[in-house]
């Protein structure tokens, strides 16, 4: 019909350009993507921007809301099932401590090893780790995380939780950790006494102490919450004995690699 000439076919198949399959409608049935993918341009960053760190209902700033609010909830609607508007827990592990390098490296570093040795030769290696620890944070936290969630994984065994759930929980707990550091480098910029560091030493082990047995009191719940937050607390204990444990071996190393004068 000559009227009908010029006009886009309504069911013309669209091609996916993630992952090939062909199409109709906004989006892909096979994968999910977007129809109408563009060019990698300004107007696609300030987009991504947007909606993945500044949006009200998703992005990074709703996880950290939804976790500092109730992290017990949160930790246990996401591994029931409610992901989609909130960021993966190692992307979102990733982006805070890159965060946190960031702003370290323009202020006085926190101390990860609060400790003092007569001989002065492992003060200075006390004092190279502590730098390292501050520059590679991640690597820090993403060794110690089998580990950590090893250790709670045995100690709840009995509520059947995997071991991967426990890797994703810790993952978003450590985040909080980070969020604790970031909200006292700014009082360490402006405070330069040393004599701080128990103060220091006392945040950065209560403010996660806090968040991770109140997060896993709530997930193990309802019901014998007193017996909960024991165990989450003998938990935390444990991971804190075996850290300080390690620290410890490795500060016993340094003073016989560095033997005192």
């Amino acid at each position: 019909i000559p009227g009908n000439m010029g006009k886009p076919e309504i069911n013309k198949s669209i091609k996916c350009k993630n992952c090939g399959f062909e199409f109709n409608g906004n989006f892909c049935n096979n994968c999910g993507q977007d129809a109408k993918v563009g060019k990698l341009d300004s107007h696609f960053i300030l987009h991504e921007l947007q909606h993945g760190i500044l949006h009200v209902d998703s992005g990074i700033l709703f996880t950290l809301g939804r976790l500092l609010i109730n992290p017990g909830k949160f930790l246990k609607n996401y591994i029931r099932g409610e992901r989609v508007r909130h960021f993966k827990p190692f992307a979102f592990l990733v982006i805070i401590s890159g965060v946190y390098a960031y702003i370290s490296h323009y202020s006085r570093e926190a101390n990860f090893i609060n400790y003092k040795s007569p001989n002065h030769a492992v003060n200075i290696a006390v004092s190279i780790l502590n730098h390292w620890a501050n520059e590679h944070y991640l690597i820090v936290l993403l060794a110690t995380l089998p580990l950590t969630s090893l250790i709670y994984f045995l100690i709840f065994k009995y509520y059947r939780i995997t071991y991967l759930e426990h890797l994703v929980i810790n993952s978003y707990l450590s985040g909080v950790r980070i969020i604790a550091r970031l909200a006292l480098l700014p009082f360490l910029y402006f405070v330069n006494d040393r004599s701080i560091a128990g103060l220091e030493f006392a945040a950065d082990l209560s403010i996660p102490a806090l968040f991770s047995v109140w997060a896993y009191t709530v997930y193990v719940g309802p019901g014998k919450n007193v017996s909960h937050f024991f165990l989450s607390f003998f938990a935390y204990l444990i991971t804190l004995i075996v850290n300080i444990g390690l620290i410890g071996g490795s500060l016993y190393m340094l003073s016989h690699v560095f033997p005192s004068n």
